[in-house]
């Protein structure tokens, strides 16, 4: 599956239903995927980065032998505590002094997660140096997967 066509996609859904996001997404990048479970897991990203981080960037490219699929907010970031407890299930992000609760159950970015290491990829977030945070998600392209 081109994994650009699929992001472009959800990113186009999302715009259509008045979610602030941007995107630029490499054509031809082919990863071995179960559709419907990876549109799962971009979709809950990026979903989670419009409801809380107030916008989404979203970037796929090329990187050697694997897709590279980047997810920016302009959100405040969070602390780097929560950032090792991010893919926890059961676990929100925030919920720090001064900000409001979170709504949901904890559980799509540890879905997501799984759903990424199910397709021998990987998912992990940082905060953006100039506030906000990035998730970066990673799929070894269809030459990879063995």
């Amino acid at each position: 599956m081109d994994i650009g066509a699929l992001v472009s996609a959800v990113c186009d859904d999302l715009a259509d239903f008045g979610g602030a996001v941007s995107y630029d997404c490499e054509d031809g990048i082919v990863v071995a995927c179960k559709r419907v479970a990876m549109k799962r897991a971009v979709l809950s990203l990026i979903e989670n980065t419009v409801k809380y981080g107030h916008s989404a960037q979203v970037a796929v490219r090329r990187e050697g032998s694997w897709a590279s699929i980047t997810i920016e907010d302009q959100g405040p970031g969070i602390s780097e505590a929560e950032l090792a407890r991010l893919l926890l299930p059961f676990r929100r992000g925030g919920g720090e002094e001064g900000e409001p609760e979170r709504s949901g159950h904890g559980l799509g970015l540890a879905i997501a997660h799984a759903i990424l290491g199910n397709h021998s990829g990987g998912l992990r977030f940082n905060n953006r140096q100039n506030g906000g945070l990035i998730a970066h998600l990673s799929l070894p392209t269809f030459a990879e997967v063995t």
